[in-house]
């Protein structure tokens, strides 16, 4: 079972470093929970809001 087990953590800690590179890189955002995204939406895919806008990159 040991195998197992440190496989799911690095399949967790994989998970999180994805997520956090996504938010860092987000070219879009939700206007309701104002999760970040690299790729546009129709719809938030964290809590279904229609309010996926552009970010704005201040220069």
């Amino acid at each position: 079972m040991g195998l197992f087990r440190k496989l799911g953590k690095e399949v967790e800690q994989f998970k999180r470093t994805a997520t956090e590179a996504a938010a860092e890189d987000g070219a879009y955002r939700c206007e309701a929970c104002e999760a970040e995204f690299a790729a546009e939406y129709d719809q938030c895919p964290e809590c279904g809001a229609e309010t996926v806008v552009p970010t704005t990159v201040e220069e």
